[in-house]
């Protein structure tokens, strides 16, 4: 059996998490509000996680209930909220074939470096709150950023080295190996995941706090403390494996906004969006969440030459630091 072969039979299962989404094409179709129905549920497991820990454990002990709570989100292969949203008729979705989306008409080597692309197909598009994201980062949320938060936090390493951690896993099993896209959408959603973690318990405002020698749900979750744009691939722009891929991609959202003139489809597709991550994020968490793409667009005040800088501080990976010189390159 090929290396190649027994990647893919070791590896398979956790492929399923790299599914990847087309944020561009039905953008501008509305979809309903699924925020309150998600929270409906996110609350409600929260609840029973309060409800077995207090039943099985004494005391306050912060491991324990984060592996409770843990326990009512993880699934066998794809996160548990993410799999109840995609199976709920009640929350309604943008779904499009991979043959009418911004992939169509890759080239026959681009199929096969991306055979979960293939394979699988695109992942579905919500209105979580008023940004349209793919039901995939809910998996990234609760999934991707409990594994980030247990590097940071429980095992200690810090959250440089988790968000490292993130970036390695797109550009190796989870997007460049898999489907042939870097997604900063995923990380962005694994950073927001990792702050819901460390809020359980901690913070100004913890969803937990201990009374009475037992942890007690004080107030309830919501998403809206969590998602914005920068969860949106259309704002906060993915890079892909190749060359011949990026070409395909672009020309066809160019023919995109060639049929609907008065539509951005372009990445970004929102400038404004890109500018108000640096106010949002600290600057040192900027380099592993969001894209250089949006980061240098429209003279946003992170000077290219900060882009590199911070791409060979932070990033090992020499394709990204090449992507990032290309940039920097054409503000020239």
């Amino acid at each position: 059996m090929s290396k190649l072969c027994l990647f893919l039979v070791l590896t398979w299962p956790l492929l399923a998490f790299s599914y990847e989404i087309d944020n561009f094409t039905l953008r501008y179709k509305e979809l309903p509000n699924a925020l309150s129905i998600i929270d409906k549920e996110v609350n409600e497991r929260l609840d029973r996680a309060a409800k077995e820990h207090s039943k099985e454990t004494q005391g306050c002990n912060q491991s324990t209930i984060i592996s409770f709570v843990n326990s009512e989100f993880q699934g066998l292969i794809i996160g548990a909220i993410e799999s109840w949203v995609t199976n709920n008729p009640n929350i309604k979705k943008h779904d499009i074939n991979l043959d009418k989306s911004v992939y169509k008409s890759r080239s026959m080597k681009d199929k096969l470096q991306g055979g979960v692309l293939s394979s699988f197909g695109l992942n579905s598009t919500i209105n979580l709150n008023g940004f349209y994201v793919g039901v995939d980062k809910l998996g990234h949320f609760f999934d991707q950023g409990y594994a980030q938060y247990s590097i940071a936090h429980l095992e200690g390493k810090g959250v440089e080295a988790a968000l490292k951690r993130g970036v390695s896993q797109e550009e190796t099993y989870l997007g460049w190996s898999t489907t042939g896209i870097k997604s900063y959408g995923d990380l962005a959603a694994n950073y927001s995941g990792m702050t819901f973690w460390s809020n359980l318990t901690g913070g100004k405002k913890p969803i937990f706090t201990c009374k009475n020698n037992q942890w007690e749900k004080v107030r309830d979750f919501s998403f809206a403390d969590y998602v914005d744009s920068s969860w949106d691939e259309a704002i906060n722009c993915s890079v892909y494996k190749t060359d011949s891929l990026n070409e395909v991609i672009q020309k066809n959202l160019t023919a995109l906004e060639n049929q609907s003139p008065d539509k951005k489809f372009l990445c970004p597709v929102d400038s404004l969006a890109c500018q108000n991550f640096q106010k949002k994020y600290p600057q040192d968490i900027l380099p592993f969440i969001i894209s250089p793409q949006c980061l240098v667009k429209n003279d946003i005040p992170l000077e290219a030459a900060s882009c590199k800088s911070k791409l060979n501080e932070r990033l090992v990976s020499e394709k990204f630091t090449r992507f990032c010189e290309t940039i920097i390159e054409k503000l020239k």
